[in-house]
């Protein structure tokens, strides 16, 4: 079963693989400024970047003021990029302008609710692939 809380966390996060939209949300300015941030490096060579005090992951200013404390950088794990060579085919075809069908109906993705039901399709049938 899809983990929904994990789909919106990815959605916060990216939009398409390789073209990551980063620009954190920070809900606490001082525990992001003095914590260590951790990274995750992909196959394709980008740094993904959390710090605590931030939702989604940091641009690259944001890794300049945020990551002051240190950051640690790992090789993203298999299932990382597994759920974000999911994302990036559910985003492609989800994109709002684009005319996908579900269950048999055509749907015109005019807005991100339709977008958001548009990935939740999606994603569920690439997860249930791999299964």
């Amino acid at each position: 079963m899809l983990d929904l809380d994990k789909v919106v966390e990815t959605i916060n996060m990216y939009m398409r693989y390789g073209d990551y939209i980063e620009n954190g949300r920070v809900v606490d300015e001082e525990v992001a400024k003095s914590t260590p941030c951790k990274c995750y490096k992909t196959k394709k060579g980008t740094l993904l970047c959390w710090s605590p005090g931030v939702i989604g992951t940091l641009n690259k200013r944001q890794i300049e003021i945020y990551c002051k404390e240190g950051k640690s950088i790992k090789e993203a794990p298999e299932a990382l990029e597994q759920r974000l060579e999911i994302m990036a085919k559910a985003s492609k075809k989800c994109a709002i302008g684009n005319v996908v069908e579900i269950e048999g109906k055509k749907m015109e993705i005019k807005n991100i609710a339709d977008r958001l039901e548009c990935l939740k399709y999606f994603i569920e049938k690439e997860k249930e692939k791999q299964e």
